[in-house]
This record gives structure tokens, C-alpha cells and sequence, in this order.
């Protein structure tokens, strides 16, 4: 690389199969998360650190007036707007959000770098509105979660939840999510997944296994009304 050459996005990199990738999970995924979870059903929504927008997508096809805000494009039909969120202003008004929502995005930041995101998550959201986010569960995740080489803090349910409550969010709730629909709403299967996760089976040997082994957490946390 030169001296005037640039990194490439981590998109660009990481993910680009991503781009223009549709199919049912992520929906299904969104619509638990929020409806279920953070139970918001309707409003104003903010993609934070959306990448090439499908969550954006999905929000809208649920109802949500919805824009993508991140340092690199989004997908061409994704409404966005271009932002370091890391150190510039997010470009909206004060109290302008219903929800913010960010999916693995969390961990890229360093615990120092948290205040600016923090107070301008506050900011743009309105008064009673919620930030949700969605991050790996380091307890499930020791192994794996240095493959990504900007991941930089990991997050238990513990640490996640002081984090939230650490800069001013209320009613903070945060979930151990294991990322199979079938257990969600039946105790049966999930209990069947915990004893999964527990078997020394390799997490190569099917989808159950490894989603059964590698749960996420989501944080839910509510901006005071005063």
C-alpha cells in the first residue's frame, strides 16, 4: 500500500458476499429483536453502523422509517447518509430518533471511544426512545472472536448492561440470544440448545451445533424521558 493509498472498508473486506444478500433469516432475526425483545413495533429508525443496509431494508419493510448511518455507502436503494460515527457528529437533529439499532458493531469500538458514540446515541434519539444492540456473547465466543481482526472489546451480559446503564440509559435489559428461531418462543428448544452448547461436539458439525455454541447478546437500554 502507498503512502496515499487507503485502507479498504471493512465491508468491502469482510463481508462483501453481504451486498444485495436477501434472504429470511435477517427479517425474522429483526422483527424478534424488536418486536419481541425491545418491544417497538413502529417510529422513526436508525441503522447504526449498518454496512450495505439490510437491516435499513428490513426495517422499512416492517414499517419503520428508516436510514442507514456508517462510514462507507450503503447499498444504492438503502436510504443513508455517510458518518464516522466513531468521531463526527451523527448529521440529525436533537430527539429525532424512536429506536437506534446496531448489530455488531459494538465491539469494533474501544471502551475510549464509547463516550462520543454514547452522547450522540443520546442526543438523536428522542426522549423515551431506545438503543438496541447486538454484539457476540464473549462467554460463547472466547474462541472465535479474535478472528475478526477489528474486533476490540467483547462484551458479557454483565459488562453490556453496565456499559448502557454507565451512560445514562434506563430500564436496561440485556438477553443471551441464541441465533435459532425454533427457540425463541419454545422453552423446550431452548433448553435443548443450552445442553447442545454444553456436548463436546465440534461446532463444524451442523448449524444447530454452531449456533447452539455461538449466542449474541442484545442490550436494550431507554434514553430518560427528562
Amino acid at each position: 500500500m502507498s503512502n496515499n493509498e487507503q485502507p479498504k472498508f471493512f465491508n468491502e473486506v469482510v463481508l462483501p458476499h453481504a451486498k444485495g444478500q436477501e434472504t429470511g433469516y435477517p427479517e425474522e432475526l429483526l422483527r424478534h429483536i424488536l418486536h419481541d425483545l425491545a418491544g417497538i413495533h413502529k417510529g422513526s429508525f436508525m441503522d447504526l453502523g449498518g454496512g450495505w443496509g439490510a437491516h435499513t431494508k428490513i426495517a422499512m419493510h416492517l414499517g419503520f422509517d428508516a436510514v442507514s448511518l456508517d462510514r462507507e455507502a450503503a447499498a444504492d436503494d438503502v436510504p443513508h447518509l455517510i458518518c464516522n460515527i466513531a468521531k463526527e457528529r451523527f448529521p440529525f437533529d436533537d430527539n429525532h430518533f424512536d429506536v437506534i439499532f446496531s448489530k455488531s458493531v459494538i465491539e469494533h469500538f474501544y471502551t475510549f471511544e464509547l463516550p462520543h458514540l454514547m452522547a450522540e446515541i443520546i442526543r438523536v434519539l428522542k426522549p423515551g426512545g431506545k438503543v438496541v444492540f447486538m454484539t457476540p456473547d464473549w462467554d460463547s465466543n472466547t474462541r472465535n472472536f479474535y478472528k475478526v481482526f477489528s474486533h476490540v472489546t467483547p462484551y458479557t451480559r454483565e459488562s453490556l448492561t453496565q456499559c448502557l446503564k454507565m451512560y445514562g440509559f434506563q430500564n436496561v435489559q440485556t438477553t443471551k440470544l441464541i441465533q435459532l428461531p425454533s427457540t425463541w418462543h419454545s422453552p423446550f428448544m431452548a433448553t435443548l440448545a443450552r445442553f447442545t452448547a454444553a456436548l463436546p461436539l465440534p461446532r463444524s458439525t451442523s448449524k444447530w451445533v454452531r449456533w447452539s455454541k455461538e449466542a449474541s447478546l442484545v442490550g436494550v437500554g431507554c434514553k430518560p424521558q427528562n
